[in-house]
Parts: C-alpha cells; sequence; structure tokens
C-alpha cells in the first residue's frame, strides 16, 4: 500500500475517462510489515498469500463513499474465491463478517484495507489493500483460532499472481454493476455472503461502551446494532467495534 499511494502521487498511474487504471495495483511477492484494522499486523511469507493494492476510482471513489467501497471490495474477493471453492454440498462454507472479513468455516481468510486518498487536480482515489491465505499451514498462537487458510481448508490454492488478476477484474466488473443498477445490488450480493447479523458487539457511544446485536446494514454500508436498551447505533467504522467472545454470543436476547 505504501508503494501504491508513491505511484500515485508520483504520477506513475494512469487513468481514464472511465476510471480504469494502468497499472491496475501492486503484487507482492511476501509482505513483513503489512498492516489491517486498528493497527494489527498481516505478515504472509513468499508465494503464500496474496498481499495486494488496488488502485480504484471508476467515478465511485470520495471519502463519503468509503464504507460502500469496502463492501463492495469484500464482495469482489469473496466471489472470486467462491469461484475456487465451488458451491457444491459439504464445500468450505464461504461468508463477510462486516464490512469485508472474507470468513471460510467461520473462520478469517482474508482481510481487506480501504485508505482514501487525494491527489491535486485529480479525482479521489481508493487503495484497496487485499490479503488472502493461499497456503499458509500455521498462524501465530494468538490469531491460530480465528485465521485459516485455502490449504488448510483442503482447497488446493491458486497461484498468488493469478489471483491477484481475477480480484482486480472483479473490482472493475462490480464497480460496473454499481454504476448501472446502483449500491443496492452491491448490497445484495454482500447479503448473500453475510455472516453478521444476529454477532454481538461492543461499540462506542458518546464515550461509553454499550452492547448490541447485528441488525443490519445499512444504504451507506454502515453496520446497524440494536442496543440493550432497545435503541439503535449505526457504527461506521470496524476499528470501533470488538465482537463479543464465543462464549457470550449466545447469551440470552435482549
Amino acid at each position: 500500500m505504501d508503494v501504491a499511494r508513491q505511484n500515485l502521487l508520483q504520477g506513475r498511474v494512469s487513468f481514464d475517462g472511465h476510471g480504469r487504471c494502468e497499472p491496475q495495483g501492486v503484487l507482492a511477492r511476501e509482505q513483513t510489515a503489512g498492516r489491517g484494522q486498528a493497527g494489527r499486523t498481516w505478515h504472509s511469507r513468499p508465494k503464500e498469500s496474496l498481499s495486494a493494492t488496488y488502485y480504484f476510482q471508476y467515478g465511485l471513489a470520495a471519502p463519503h463513499a468509503a464504507g460502500q467501497i469496502a463492501l463492495l471490495a469484500g464482495v469482489a474477493v469473496a466471489g472470486v474465491l467462491e469461484g475456487w471453492i465451488g458451491q457444491e454440498p459439504g464445500r468450505p462454507c464461504l461468508g463477510l463478517k462486516w464490512p469485508n472479513d472474507v470468513l471460510l468455516n467461520d473462520r478469517k481468510v482474508a482481510g481487506i484495507l480501504i485508505e482514501m486518498l487525494s491527489i491535486p487536480d485529480q479525482f479521489w482515489t481508493a487503495l484497496i489493500g487485499a490479503g488472502v491465505n493461499l497456503a499458509v499451514r500455521a498462524f501465530p498462537p494468538e490469531i491460530a483460532g480465528q485465521a485459516t487458510s485455502l490449504l488448510l481448508e483442503g482447497i488446493a490454492p491458486p497461484p498468488w499472481q493469478r489471483l491477484g488478476q481475477e480480484v482486480a477484474d472483479a473490482l472493475s466488473l462490480h464497480a460496473d454493476l454499481q454504476a448501472r443498477e446502483g449500491f443496492g445490488a452491491i448490497l445484495d450480493r454482500w447479503r448473500r455472503y453475510d455472516r453478521t447479523q444476529g454477532l454481538r458487539f461492543e461499540a462506542q457511544r458518546e464515550g461509553a461502551v454499550v452492547r448490541g446485536i447485528a441488525e443490519d446494514i445499512e444504504d451507506s454500508g454502515a453496520l446497524r446494532l440494536r442496543l440493550e436498551d432497545g435503541s439503535a447505533l449505526v457504527v461506521l467504522a470496524a476499528s470501533s467495534l470488538r465482537t463479543l467472545p464465543a462464549q457470550e454470543q449466545s447469551a440470552p436476547s435482549w
């Protein structure tokens, strides 16, 4: 993502009138200083993961649309992985946790980070950082129970370069879909993968910690929680959320 940002600032990326660009992004053979939401780290050894950052405009990139781009990116990555996994009975279950954690059998197989960049005299550009665990055989103890890879789920991983191009193509296709049919078409696809509804979270409201159940996704891409007191809280950023532990997910409903 750092390299992609410098490429943009130094004029090495060209966009056409439709927001398509050349090159489409940056691929890393390995990653030693990856980052995710809330400053979390992401490490990948050579050829074990897809580590990529994509340039995204398509007339859709603007700070107020960052939430929508986050969901679009999640749907694009999930759709590409579904093409490799298949949909037959007994295949691993693919899902999305708001806004764009891609889950495989309820463990994280891919993560996405969005950064917005403004370049003088040009349109806003979204940098979409995507990491997909392909052939990872083991994870650090602190995340071993929460993360997985295609290999660990019994799926032959595709070459990381090929997957990188497929994700770039999927982002373009979904941008075209949103331009034609609106964000509702993206949201419909996101809901098909939804593994967030009904989960319990902690969030911040007016400086206090509150608890709520994920109820739905707003048209803006924000998450709506139903709090213990019956009120609703709309959450814009995943960094302001904490998923409650598994033992608290089955607590009596409020």
